[in-house]
């Protein structure tokens, strides 16, 4: 009987390593592969809405890389992105401190300069100047 438990729970360990590395792996790649670069265009990541829903705000690829101080790492604040909510609360309970974010205007600077319809994409985020 505890032989057989034992494998059971061996099973499921391993079934829950390859679920959480196959999604983990899709998640990064879907992200950094399709999806708009409203942010800046000179960087692989993307911002993926699909990907953003399916895993709870994990999609928002080429913000969290342009800005990765903004604990959100979205621009929208609970638009897709549970994420963002589950730590607000953990704030309001005392639990999160130290919440840093991005204000609109340095986001919307940083469109401008580097991202799709900014009129130089040529810059890398290597390049790029500190907007906050």
């Amino acid at each position: 009987m505890f032989r057989l438990l034992l494998f059971d729970l061996l099973q499921l360990l391993s079934q829950s390593f390859h679920q959480y590395f196959f999604c983990f792996r899709l998640v990064n790649s879907a992200a950094h592969y399709w999806g708009d670069k409203p942010y800046d265009t000179g960087i692989a990541p993307s911002q993926n809405r699909l990907v953003a829903l399916l895993a709870v705000g994990e999609g928002f690829h080429n913000y969290h890389h342009v800005f990765p101080h903004d604990y959100s790492a979205s621009e929208w604040t609970y638009s897709l992105n549970a994420t963002t909510f589950f730590i607000d609360c953990m704030a309001a309970l005392g639990m999160a401190h130290g919440r840093r974010s991005v204000s609109k205007e340095a986001v919307e600077a940083r469109m401008k300069r580097t991202g799709q319809g900014s009129s130089n994409n040529s810059v890398s985020s290597h390049e790029e100047e500190k907007d906050y």
